[in-house]
């Protein structure tokens, strides 16, 4: 089963690779910030922090990437890949 911390074993790239990696959303409390409609963040929705997601796509831009997963929506939403965590 592939992992997201394996992802980050093969940066940097650049360009779409098809996966798919379970994780779970952060639960980590700055995280809630793009969640809670701080005016600090843009407002993040459609998710739910410490639900199951799968990663069906890594857009990498060097020495960072972006993860899209399905929403709770059943759209396909593309955040930071600091988002979230490898399901235990």
């Amino acid at each position: 089963m592939e992992r997201l911390d394996n992802i980050t074993n093969i940066i940097p790239f650049t360009g779409k690779r098809k996966v798919n990696i379970p994780v779970t959303l952060s639960n980590a409390e700055w995280i809630k910030g793009y969640f809670n409609g701080s005016d600090m963040f843009d407002r993040v929705t459609g998710l739910t922090i410490g639900k199951e997601y799968v990663i069906n796509e890594v857009i990498g831009f060097g020495d960072v990437f972006d993860v899209t997963v399905i929403d709770d929506n059943m759209k396909s939403q593309t955040l930071g890949s600091f988002f979230f965590e490898d399901v235990s």
